[in-house]
């Protein structure tokens, strides 16, 4: 594909969850990685080293500050995988910029937040898109398809939920750099 006809793609905070994006954005031709930023610049380092050990073709430029990296300029969308906290704020500021943007669940942790997504694209009709990671995975097409060729019956109700254990990544360990501890200390129920 012609690499000016691709989408330039910035991602906001390289942690875990972006290194995971990036595998699934890396084996899609339409995009390019032009940016990544993070306010600790080893966690950029680790997305380009990332990117370097799986041969990726263009070496994106990094920063630590998300201002610098929504630049129409530079990126045509940009992807939030940041802490919960920053989504709204971040997603704001891109569609204000008039960059496309998706980010990573929890998203927004109020009514007043989603209230200011909604207006904020009506303001800029910009899109904005909260993602869900696990949507289209493996094992979620697996079920989906298992449900569709009756191997459970007639489904009546079905219920998901966040049930794997992070108590050694949230409470253990030296520094504690996890966004979802205040979470889970301060909010009670389903936090995705």
């Amino acid at each position: 594909m012609n690499q000016s006809a691709r989408v330039r793609l910035g991602i906001i905070g390289i942690g875990g969850r972006a290194l995971g994006l990036m595998d699934s954005i890396a084996a899609i031709d339409e995009f390019v990685i032009t940016g990544l930023c993070d306010i600790r610049p080893e966690c950029c380092e680790n997305g380009l080293k990332w990117l370097r050990e799986h041969d990726y073709p263009t070496v994106p430029f990094t920063c630590t500050d998300a201002r610098e990296l929504l630049d129409p300029e530079r990126i045509d969308a940009v992807i939030i995988a940041t802490s919960w906290n920053e989504h709204v704020e971040l997603a704001i500021a891109a569609m204000e910029a008039g960059i496309p943007v998706g980010f990573e669940v929890g998203g927004a942790s109020s009514l007043d937040q989603c209230w200011e997504l909604v207006k904020t694209y009506e303001r800029t009709r910009t899109p904005c898109m909260m993602l869900e990671n696990c949507c289209f995975g493996r094992y979620e097409m697996a079920v989906l398809r298992m449900i569709r060729d009756g191997l459970f019956g007639e489904v009546v109700h079905c219920e998901g939920g966040y049930r794997h254990d992070l108590r050694d990544e949230i409470t253990e360990g030296g520094v504690n750099r996890h966004y979802r501890r205040r979470n889970y200390q301060n909010r009670n129920g389903e936090l995705y």
